[in-house]
């Protein structure tokens, strides 16, 4: 059994306290995950091993700082 899940966002661009200014910024985690443990020992939701890519353009408000990053995934007690 496979799983798409994941979490994205999105802040529009905005004065801070000070009066600057902050970026808009959009943060996006998308998730693959595989059942292993119902594959392997038949218990599903126990053991879900994946990918997640995260995308993140303006980290924090501050323009040019993007990061992309493949991450391996493990969720245990699901």
């Amino acid at each position: 059994d496979f799983v798409f899940t994941g979490h994205a966002e999105y802040i529009g661009s905005r004065r801070n306290e000070f009066g600057g200014k902050v970026a808009h910024w959009v943060l996006a985690q998308p998730q693959l995950r595989w059942d292993a443990g119902k594959a392997l020992w038949g218990r599903g939701g126990q053991f879900l091993l994946g990918i997640e890519y995260q995308f993140w353009q303006n980290k924090l408000g501050d323009p040019g700082t993007d990061e992309r990053a493949a991450q391996l995934l493990l969720v245990v007690g699901h």
